[in-house]
């Protein structure tokens, strides 16, 4: 690892592109890359971010193979997702994708805030615009555009901030160059570039990609990495198997199987319709919409920064009578966080958002489930008086696809359970989800199926009674 990695790879989020920064990630804590700049080469943070976007781009690979057989295997063996071999390097390649993607945004952001900070050397932010336009993601081929799906997504609202930022710029040396990288920004994410739908054809396109890294060393090593990676995965969610095989027939927050919703454990019929990561400024309100339009309630896991950067969005689903639970601060791989930090993203994430909403938080979800068994973040969920809930159907709308095929990946998962009952993940940022999710609002009000929210079914099956009875 190169010694400029030292350097920060986080900056607090700015008040003038808070809506941008959703991955920024404030548990890293590390100082700030302003007073390092005159040490830093572009060709070094070139290469490293080429690095980091190569290492993204043979994880996304990996994960649409793994999808396919995922997708294969469940319709040859219909069953429970934890009994899916395929399904723990999904979670893996997912945690390695984003957090990658976040490292290579948090470093870009605080370019940028060196860029337009007005006490700094002028020498100093014309070297962040040079930064800047190093690390740009390339977009010039169908699988760029593909693999990069969320980091494009995240750039075109970039393109944005910095275009609102042009006329605040004072130093006329500084404001010509980054005129010029905001020209070669727009070009590459602004409105006017054509957009593809990629996802349509990721199968042909992944194929072909993965056909000629298939010689290369490093590609060969990062297969040998994500085999690990899911190994972890898979032992951590054998440990949640063995502590859920019985079942509870009431919730509570507590480190045992009582404080830890799977879904396997509700009555026959019984459906939780979860969406994580929001709110989304757009997405979160069309999801709504959808839901109104069904006569449906769901769950909806918000990460703190995120409700409040978008704290109308936020509001919006609370005033329609959704159920609000905790996501986290920022979306972080909590077992690999310090105990400081660990304390931010469960205990102070659900104190900050329960101020948001003004009621308290119930549930929380941990960030690709990771750390389920671990017995100090269970601990601490349980402490700040929460039940950590989980998910008995995954369906994979966080990776680029065509809606039809999460929504025909919806219904097996929900058609393979032994109960026909469970909880359903979703991500409401996603326009793709917003299609999705509606097909399989209609599906799950079919067969007597019941569809309530988590604190619904808590609360009922707690007092012994059936959840959502039908009318």
């Amino acid at each position: 690892m190169r010694k400029y990695l030292a350097v920060a790879l986080i900056v607090p989020i700015l008040s003038s592109c808070a809506y941008f920064t959703q991955s920024s990630n404030p548990s890293r804590g590390i100082s700030s890359i302003e007073t390092q700049l005159s040490t830093l080469q572009v060709e070094d943070i070139k290469s490293e971010v080429a690095e980091k976007l190569e290492q993204i781009e043979y994880m996304h690979l990996m994960a649409y193979e793994t999808m396919a057989q995922f997708d294969l295997y469940l319709d040859t063996n219909p069953g429970e997702l934890q009994d899916n071999p395929h399904y723990p390097a999904l979670l893996a390649a997912r945690s390695q994708i984003e957090g990658l993607q976040d490292e290579i945004i948090d470093l870009r952001d605080q370019f940028y805030k060196a860029s337009i900070n007005e006490s700094l050397p002028v020498e100093d932010r014309l070297k962040s615009v040079d930064m800047l336009s190093a690390i740009l993601p390339e977009t010039d081929n169908s699988i760029n555009r593909l693999v990069f799906f969320n980091l494009i997504s995240n750039y075109e609202l970039f393109t944005k901030v910095v275009l609102n930022d042009l006329s605040k710029i004072e130093d006329e040396s500084v404001k010509r160059k980054m005129e010029k990288f905001y020209n070669k920004l727009s070009f590459q994410f602004g409105p006017l570039k054509e957009k593809s739908d990629e996802a349509q054809d990721w199968k042909i396109l992944t194929s072909k990609a993965r056909a000629a890294l298939a010689d290369k060393p490093e590609w060969q090593a990062a297969k040998r990495n994500l085999e690990h990676m899911a190994q972890e995965v898979r032992f951590e969610l054998i440990q949640l198997n063995k502590m859920q095989k019985s079942g509870a027939n009431k919730f509570y927050p507590t480190v045992e199987k009582a404080g830890n919703i799977v879904g396997t454990e509700f009555p026959a019929k019984v459906w939780s319709l979860t969406f994580d990561d929001g709110p989304g400024p757009k997405t979160s309100k069309k999801v709504i919409d959808n839901l109104k339009t069904h006569g449906l309630k769901a769950t909806f896991f918000q990460l703190t920064q995120n409700a409040k950067s978008f704290g109308v969005a936020a509001k919006m689903i609370r005033d329609e009578g959704m159920d609000i639970a905790s996501h986290s601060y920022s979306h972080p791989q909590v077992p690999k966080l310090s105990l400081e930090q660990r304390d931010r993203e469960i205990r102070i994430a659900a104190s900050d958002l329960s101020i948001i909403h003004g009621r308290p938080m119930k549930f929380f979800r941990l960030p690709y489930g990771a750390g389920v068994s671990n017995t100090d973040i269970r601990t601490r969920i349980a402490n700040a008086n929460m039940i950590h809930v989980f998910w008995s159907v995954d369906t994979l709308d966080w990776m680029a696809q065509a809606p039809s095929e999460i929504v025909a990946r919806a219904k097996k998962q929900i058609l393979a359970s032994s109960r026909d009952a469970g909880v359903i993940l979703f991500h409401d940022i996603h326009e793709r989800t917003v299609i999705a999710s509606e097909e399989v609002m209609r599906f799950l009000k079919q067969d007597s199926r019941r569809v309530c929210t988590l604190d619904q079914i808590v609360e009922a099956m707690n007092r012994g009674e059936t959840p959502c009875p039908a009318p």
